[in-house]
């Protein structure tokens, strides 16, 4: 069963956990901060085929992103966390030392940056253009479970939406 890694530091959206296992069978891994997030990622780096997509939480209550050996990325006072653990953790856009990222082993995987501020894509929406990328933004904001059960249902039926 592939799997979903999912970090958010609020289990606000567990409701949503049961029906992504039985409408897609993936197995959702919710990670409740960036040092669980790390550990599931380097675990399946050498097996990223059993990996199905991400779902990340723009908003991070952490100043950077030092957890995982990127201490000189700052994340605007967590506001902009989730954003930048996409960019320089999972796409590595700045180029980094492969010690200091998982991208190579998860390129090309579907991510979900999800947030309620409608600002998130507007500043970060040209991630999407980064090559060996297929991120989407869910600011929809007063509905996210549904915004992510949308984008689980596609992800289920071999897209991302």
């Amino acid at each position: 069963m592939k799997k979903v890694i999912w970090l958010d530091d609020s289990d606000a959206l567990m409701s949503t956990i049961d029906p992504i296992r039985k409408r897609t069978g993936h197995e959702p891994v919710l990670c409740l901060n960036v040092d669980e997030f790390k550990q599931v990622c380097e675990a399946h780096a050498d097996s990223p085929d059993d990996i199905a997509g991400f779902i990340v939480d723009a908003l991070l209550p952490i100043k950077d992103l030092a957890s995982l050996g990127l201490a000189e990325i700052t994340t605007d006072g967590g506001h902009e966390a989730g954003v930048r653990i996409v960019e320089h953790y999972l796409l590595n856009v700045d180029e980094l030392p492969p010690a200091k990222t998982v991208s190579s082993a998860f390129a090309n995987k579907p991510i979900l940056v999800f947030s309620t501020s409608l600002g998130v894509e507007s500043v970060f929406g040209a991630l999407r253009d980064v090559p060996g990328s297929n991120v989407s933004f869910d600011t929809k904001g007063s509905e996210p479970h549904v915004q992510v059960q949308t984008w689980i249902n596609a992800l289920g039926m071999g897209g991302a939406a």
